[in-house]
């Protein structure tokens, strides 16, 4: 199923032997390079195989946000999982297995964010190709968390200007998850790695702040 990236999956409906009772409904708001959605569906089992990156391959960083049910993915030999308390990170050049398991009343909800793998920055130290579940030690997880929900209440009424903006505050929010999970210092992106060297969130220009 190709998704508005050109991401292709193969996506199966889960604990179910009739797809024709599967439910489900997604909300999108575009930032252009970056997508922001907002899914409710019944229990789901995705897949992204080797063929279908050889097949379209945009390079993108999932993030997975649970707001009801769990979300596991499987991936290069390693495996991470989310209740609504937690976020996934991983990546879509890599085939992976991401099954969503619904709650009592049979729903998942989330909200699914698509990063290009160029708009990241590249701090020494991190990289984006394994899953990662992202804690919440610092309030890292939260800010993202927040950042994510409430750039939702834009669809519809988004401008341009404000997009660009907002896909640049999501990709360093998710790096900075990423590098405070890990337990390193947050440094300044590589300006060599396609991105222009500036200060990360929350930080003062020449000053080191330890996570």
């Amino acid at each position: 199923m190709p998704g508005r990236t050109g991401l292709h999956d193969d996506v199966k409906c889960s604990r179910t032997r009739d797809p024709a009772r599967f439910r489900g409904s997604m909300h999108l708001l575009d930032l252009g390079p970056v997508q922001i959605s907002r899914v409710t569906c019944s229990s789901v089992h995705t897949r992204r195989t080797d063929e279908l990156i050889r097949r379209s391959d945009p390079e993108v960083v999932l993030v997975t946000m649970p707001l009801s049910g769990r979300c596991v993915v499987t991936q290069s030999r390693g495996e991470a999982f989310a209740d609504p308390q937690g976020l996934l990170v991983h990546p879509t050049w890599r085939p992976f297995s991401l099954k969503a398991y619904a709650n009592e009343a049979g729903i998942v909800d989330g909200v699914l964010a698509m990063v290009p793998r160029s708009l990241l920055p590249r701090p020494r130290g991190v990289h984006y190709d394994r899953p990662m579940a992202l804690t919440d030690a610092d309030g890292t997880n939260t800010v993202l968390r927040d950042f994510l929900t409430s750039a939702l209440g834009e669809i519809g009424v988004l401008r341009r200007p404000k997009a660009a903006r907002l896909s640049h505050a999501v990709a360093d929010l998710v790096a900075a998850a990423m590098i405070h999970n890990r337990g390193h210092d947050a440094p300044q992106a590589d300006a060599s790695q396609g991105r222009q060297r500036r200060p990360w969130p929350g930080r003062s220009p020449g000053r080191r702040v330890n996570p």
